[in-house]
């Protein structure tokens, strides 16, 4: 959750400013405060696990695929297939997370699979920012 907060201090940085990008960064910052909230502040094992865990891994989500969704389009300053991936991790996390999880018998399978491709995509935005060229001046 700490690093997806860094992370989104990064991705800001490198961004040209727009609304678009302005609102991802927000909720980028809020699906990292979500999961430190989720993990570290209502851990799912506890004297009251369930509902405060649950609802604010949910609403890390409902950000983190906001965010992505509004990114998408800015991260391609980074690289053409910056837009696909970011569309494509951001439909897929859902879908593993509530949708194929659900139904599955082990739906921690499904859900770590679904951290995975955030990481990769962080992972992968990491490296383009690292790469990308600083402003010159004269």
């Amino acid at each position: 959750g700490l690093l997806a907060v860094l992370f989104t201090y990064a991705v800001w940085t490198v961004l040209p400013d727009s609304t678009a990008m302005l609102a991802g960064i927000v909720l980028l910052a809020h699906e990292g405060f979500g999961i430190i909230f989720s993990f570290g502040v209502f851990p799912r094992s506890g004297p009251s696990p369930g509902v405060m865990h649950i609802g604010a891994g949910i609403y890390a989500l409902a950000c983190g695929v906001a965010a992505r969704l509004l990114l998408a389009r800015p991260l391609q300053e980074l690289g053409r297939f910056y837009l696909p991936l970011t569309v494509a991790v951001a439909i897929a996390v859902p879908v593993l997370s509530l949708g194929v999880a659900r139904l599955s018998s082990m739906p921690g399978l499904y859900e770590r699979i679904a951290h995975g491709l955030v990481l990769a995509w962080m992972a992968a935005v990491a490296v383009s920012i690292l790469r990308h060229p600083e402003t010159e001046t004269d």
